[in-house]
């Protein structure tokens, strides 16, 4: 893990995921720089979680923002826009207006509840009190060692320290690491959008005599024999 945070429906589908997972086998988490806001809401429930002393970790907080730019582009654009809706709050979240109180009223609620619901899935996934839960968090981020000490987290280690664990956990003398997504090999052919078949030529030759020529401040010779094409594939 390795993420300040987003967008809370995108965090809770991927916690979903790991849930789901879960099921079938335990998950446990390596923090990298940060595990903070959405990435500690997607990781909080992982059977053990490994961090480094200075991960910034938690960030237990839900925050949203509305923007106004009405007057803005009345003042400067000279743009009026007008409005119209089924009823008085179709507009709320336009851009255009600034919330009236009984919005921001509402906006207020809802950003309360969905901190509530951080709060008890750490609570739940951490075996620890709501009131505690929710002591730590209100936004704040803890390094990695205070994140252990209040119970964020449980132990200092690296990606290896926490794969070597889990071999450790299933039994495992021998094993092999796979990374998800799989990152395509580089190659000179990738880079310039070629097929994999090495049978299609990489380079049209002429243009390479012609481009070093024109770099040596030459004139190609238009009556100077080449072959159409060479195959090679630097990695």
């Amino acid at each position: 893990m390795n993420s300040p945070g987003g967008e809370v429906t995108a965090s809770d589908l991927i916690r979903r995921e790991i849930l789901m997972l879960q099921q079938e086998k335990p998950v446990v988490a390596s923090y990298g720089n940060y595990a903070a806001s959405g990435g500690y809401w997607i990781s909080s429930s992982a059977s053990r979680i490994f961090c480094s002393n200075s991960t910034l970790t938690g960030s237990i907080g839900v925050f949203g923002t509305v923007p106004a730019i009405g007057n803005a582009l009345r003042k400067n654009l000279h743009v009026n826009m007008v409005t119209i809706g089924t009823n008085s709050h179709s507009g709320m979240l336009s851009g255009i207006d600034p919330l009236t109180d009984e919005e921001l009223e509402w906006y207020q609620r809802h950003i309360d509840s969905i901190y509530e619901n951080f709060v008890s899935l750490v609570a739940e996934n951490r075996g620890m009190e709501v009131a505690v839960v929710d002591s730590l968090a209100q936004g704040r981020v803890w390094s990695g060692v205070d994140a252990i000490q209040n119970g964020l987290a449980d132990e200092i280690g690296t990606l290896m320290d926490a794969i070597l664990y889990v071999a450790k956990e299933a039994g495992l003398d021998k094993f092999s690491v796979v990374s998800y997504p799989e990152v395509e090999e580089f190659s000179l052919r990738s880079l310039l959008g070629k097929d994999k078949d090495k049978k299609t030529p990489l380079v049209q030759m002429p243009y390479i005599v012609r481009y070093l020529s024109w770099l040596a401040g030459n004139t190609y010779p238009a009556t100077m024999a080449l072959p159409e094409a060479i195959f090679f594939d630097w990695q």
